[in-house]
């Protein structure tokens, strides 16, 4: 090989090294927002398993869920 062919190799090495640096900073952008948005499903996920549970326990909030249903 000669030197320009060597310099031709390392200069397509180097773009595709920057692309690839590009697409994984990318990529890392992505899972930050994923992870963000996968911690505020869970909470909401809690908050849902907590009031579900209350409802079960018959602890609602509503004064309606313990009446007794109207008689007609």
């Amino acid at each position: 090989m000669s030197d320009s062919d060597l310099r031709e190799e390392v200069v397509e090495l180097q773009v595709r090294l920057a692309y690839q640096d590009d697409i994984i900073d990318g990529l890392n952008e992505q899972v930050a927002s994923l992870n963000q948005q996968m911690d505020v499903l869970q909470m909401q996920m809690q908050y849902l398993v907590r009031t579900m549970r209350n409802m079960a326990d018959g602890d609602g909030d509503s004064p309606a869920a313990n009446e007794p249903p109207p008689h007609y």
